[in-house]
């Protein structure tokens, strides 16, 4: 991929919603992390969000909104690519967000792309003040007030798995379920956040985890299914960072890290050895290039997987999934030769970071050029 001619693509492009998951801001992301000696003035794109949030009513969300661009700049104050006062720059919205989030988390709505646990993320990057370990701690609380719990002490969370039929059940995913509630309350637990009642709902969300694996007669070629509902029939998960294997065990690795559980460590090891097996595309439901649910996804968690463990087999699947992801670039319309599959829409053109091409050159940049993507935190892979 010739980098430097997708940045000058990318910054060409414009988007209007401002998150870096969805939105535009992931090309920025993509322009800091990759372009060595091109210069980004990120206090100007700072003022530029702003006065785009200021003249639209906007997503709070982290997938789509003010969630994920407060944590965008979040990361970049961390990293020491921009100096400013993020309690000054961004204290009013960060009360915003806190509403918004424990609104969503009284009703329900947990998800970490459209929900509470996405700003709950933003909220870790700033533990250092006071005020936000309390956003913090209040999120834990409002998980244990919509927790279920059964008589053998799992714990599970029920939300809509189907939002044209409605149907409800309980959420696997990493993107949407009850793997994205492992990773923030783990995390929850290693900054010392509301410690007891966080580790109580980490151990009983993983040990329901572990009580929906799929029966092993044969029929399926994965752990674990997307989603589990008396509306809908158990199947195969695909291969992706969205749903499936790979979320939920890379969720269980870090949980098992933070918490030294060796047998949490250790099953979620045997899961994802398991997937660096499961190479068919068509199988596996792999049919574009990005890092929801395609080839750079797929490469970018068994890379962190690699990192975590100095495993040589996570490595070599790695290699094998950014391989596939280059032979992706087939489209002669595409940017940089890449579209995104959008089911019934056909393919489309994406710049954003979930599904097109800056999340696409991110991984394969850092994987070519051996850098930690310390940066997929947004994806909860770190």
């Amino acid at each position: 991929m010739n980098y430097l001619k997708l940045i000058e693509t990318l910054s060409c492009e414009s988007n209007k919603t401002i998150a870096p998951l969805g939105g535009s801001a992931g090309m920025l992301l993509f322009r800091q992390i990759v372009a060595t000696g091109y210069v980004v003035d990120l206090e100007e794109e700072l003022d530029n969000y702003f006065e785009l949030v200021s003249n639209q009513e906007v997503d709070l969300t982290f997938c789509n909104g003010l969630a994920g661009l407060s944590w965008l700049f979040s990361y970049f104050n961390e990293q020491g690519v921009i100096e400013v006062d993020m309690n000054e720059v961004f204290g009013e919205t960060d009360e915003y967000l806190y509403k918004w989030m424990m609104q969503q988390i009284t009703i329900g709505n947990y998800d970490y792309l459209h929900g509470a646990i996405g700003i709950g993320v933003y909220f870790l990057l700033r533990t250092s003040n006071k005020k936000h370990r309390k956003y913090l701690s209040d999120l834990v609380d409002g998980l244990d007030k919509i927790a279920i719990q059964k008589d053998d002490g799992a714990i599970k969370f029920i939300s809509v798995i189907n939002h044209e039929t409605g149907a409800k059940g309980y959420n696997l995913s990493l993107s949407h379920g009850i793997s994205s509630i492992i990773v923030y309350l783990a995390r929850a637990v290693e900054q010392g956040v509301n410690t007891e009642k966080a580790k109580v709902l980490l151990i009983g969300s993983v040990q329901y985890l572990l009580n929906s694996k799929l029966p092993e007669n044969g029929e399926y070629n994965s752990v674990f299914t997307g989603a589990i509902s008396n509306e809908i029939p158990l199947t195969s998960s695909r291969l992706a960072w969205c749903y499936g294997d790979l979320g939920n065990g890379i969720a269980l690795y870090q949980a098992g890290i933070i918490t030294k559980n060796k047998e949490w460590e250790e099953f979620a090891m045997s899961i994802l050895t398991k997937c660096t097996k499961r190479r068919d595309l068509k199988q596996n439901s792999v049919l574009d290039a990005g890092l929801c649910h395609g080839t750079a996804g797929i490469g970018l968690v068994f890379h962190r997987m690699y990192l975590y463990t100095n495993n040589e087999v996570f490595k070599e699947a790695a290699q094998f999934w950014f391989d596939e992801t280059k032979k992706m670039a087939i489209h002669k319309d595409g940017i940089a030769g890449y579209k995104a599959w959008h089911g019934k829409e056909g393919w489309v053109n994406e710049t954003n970071l979930l599904e097109g091409v800056s999340g696409i050159g991110l991984a394969l940049y850092c994987w070519e050029n051996n850098i930690d993507p310390d940066w997929d935190r947004c994806l909860l892979l770190s």
